[in-house]
């Protein structure tokens, strides 16, 4: 199918339990007003399936999801190839709903899939599942959610945008982002933007931070963000930020402002692993490194060989008596002090 004067599939509000397989569709137009302005849309259309097919230049969205008059909900999206759409890829919007987005691939999309609050009823989305996709090269980003909650992202992968891998910006709650990879981004690999009650666990933000001229906290493996509203309920577990090519990222993780939730076991990397610009209240680092210690009755610094400087240090003694942190950790040592000398502990970093 080729240049229909608007959309060349569309399932309208009532369909249900389409199958849309196998389908070649595209536009041999140049510039912003060639047709079809949608490859497939499923318009208010529930239980339907879109199965490998082949969307190619079209002006807006591959694949589109909206509610619009109906409901669009248990649909799924699999192994389709969508190529040069001037916004997404895929888009789920107006309170588009249960769906799933699993195992396809987005190539020269300005954004790869999107899933945001945007539509006739602005409705926010809800418990959709984007998983297994690979989403390359486009002028924003790979997997943005806007403004919306209880999603399920994992298992993605996202390269070569101007802007970040994967971007999560307000209303987040209840999503997980698990077990993505950010490679070769413009920006930092993860942004969280004012996002709450988020599970970011056991991601890979590789090479990011390529974008000539952009300020240091954009060129970060995970970059979080809360300037004018705390952050609350954040689970940061597992995650990994590392340079291969070259030192584009220069920040493991920076965090802007204040941020309730946990840090756990996450393996940063970069000139500056840790950032943290304004209040850090409410944030707490599980351990990352124990240490056996033998401490006097005069201060002595040791140190942590974290490479950057620890959130928490707390100390559980393995003889009598007493030992205690004389200051705040450093970015290099824990000064530490007993009630005698001889005293023994293990001391607790993170």
């Amino acid at each position: 199918m080729r240049d229909c004067a608007g959309y060349n599939i569309v399932g309208f509000p009532g369909a249900r339990g389409w199958l849309i397989q196998g389908n070649h569709v595209e536009s041999t137009g140049t510039g912003p007003n060639r047709w079809p302005k949608e490859g497939i849309e499923l318009q208010g259309s529930s239980m339907c399936r879109v199965v490998a097919n082949h969307v190619v230049n079209v002006r807006v969205n591959g694949i589109l999801l909206w509610n619009s008059t109906g409901d669009c909900f248990g649909n799924v999206i699999v192994a389709n190839t969508i190529v040069k759409a001037g916004r997404c890829g895929i888009w789920l919007e107006d309170g588009a709903h249960d769906n799933t987005v699993l195992g396809n691939s987005t190539r020269d999309c300005a954004f790869g899939v999107r899933v945001s609050d945007e539509g006739a009823i602005f409705a926010p989305c809800a418990r959709n599942t984007i998983s297994g996709n690979i989403c390359c090269n486009g002028a924003g980003s790979g997997v943005q959610l806007l403004s919306v909650g209880s999603q399920i992202v994992t298992n993605n992968v996202c390269s070569g945008f101007t802007g970040n891998g994967f971007q999560v910006v307000g209303g987040s709650g209840g999503t997980v982002v698990a077990d993505n990879q950010a490679v070769a981004n413009g920006f930092s690999g993860f942004l969280l933007d004012h996002a709450r009650a988020l599970r970011l666990e056991s991601n890979l933000s590789e090479d990011n931070g390529r974008g000539n001229g952009a300020p240091d906290q954009w060129r970060s493996g995970f970059e979080i963000r809360a300037a004018d509203r705390p952050i609350i309920g954040l689970g940061m577990v597992g995650n990994r930020a590392r340079n291969r090519l070259g030192h584009s990222q220069l920040r493991g993780l920076t965090i802007i402002g204040d941020v309730t939730g946990n840090l756990a076991d996450n393996d940063l990397t970069g000139a500056q692993p840790l950032f943290i610009a304004g209040s850090r209240a409410g944030l707490v680092a599980a351990p990352r490194a124990q240490i056996r210690v033998t401490v006097g009755a005069a201060p002595v610094p040791i140190e942590h060989r974290l490479p950057y400087r620890p959130l928490t240090a707390s100390l559980s003694m393995r003889s009598r008596g007493s030992v205690w942190l004389v200051e705040d950790p450093g970015d290099t040592t824990v000064l530490l002090q007993a009630d005698a000398d001889g005293r023994q502990a293990t001391l607790f970093v993170g």
